[in-house]
């Protein structure tokens, strides 16, 4: 069995696979409420995958051929998931307004306009933790470029820092609530 869910989380797909998940025992649903009160529920979702071995098979069914349908099936469950996974985002930023729409190719502004609508929290010593991100291969070409144009202009790098530090700023505040509260 574990076997099988370490297949599905390898299909699921880098950075998704490292997401903490927990086994929810009963219930249909989960909630919560967000931080400006709004309760939501979300009911629970299934996925599956077929797992079958014909008549037909059965001679030849040895331990490969096992393994071989068993990683068939847990390629769909990875890739079941990790649809679920980015529809349920897509639906959260929209109805929260954290949505980028970059017209074509992502440009630097639409870099700095997503990190104003993200958290970012800071380490020990300061420094921006910065959040993963899971793009495609042309998003991250672009994001590559846009780090290129970052570091190389003065004008943008003072944006980026300027940014940076609101968010330090908010952080702080948050943690300084954290700790006054506990």
């Amino acid at each position: 069995m574990e076997w099988f869910r370490s297949r599905v989380s390898y299909h699921v797909g880098p950075g998704l696979s490292d997401i903490k998940a927990y086994e929810i025992p009963e219930g249909r649903s989960t909630a919560f409420v967000r931080e400006n009160g709004d309760f939501e529920e979300n009911p629970m979702q299934q996925i599956s995958a077929d797992f079958e071995i014909m008549t037909s098979d059965v001679p030849h069914a040895d331990f490969p051929f096992i393994k071989s349908k068993l990683e068939d099936s847990a390629k769909s469950m990875g890739e079941q998931q990790a649809r679920m996974f980015f529809d349920t985002l897509e639906k959260a930023t929209t109805k929260t307004g954290n949505v980028v729409k970059a017209r074509g190719r992502m440009t630097v502004d639409d870099f700095f306009q997503s990190l104003e609508l993200i958290e970012i929290s800071f380490d020990e010593l300061g420094r921006p933790e910065m959040p993963r991100m899971v793009v495609g291969q042309g998003a991250f070409d672009q994001l590559k470029e846009i780090d290129k144009e970052i570091r190389e202009s003065a004008v943008l790098r003072s944006q980026f820092d300027e940014i940076m530090t609101k968010k330090k700023r908010k952080w702080l505040a948050g943690e300084a609530a954290r700790k006054l509260v506990g």
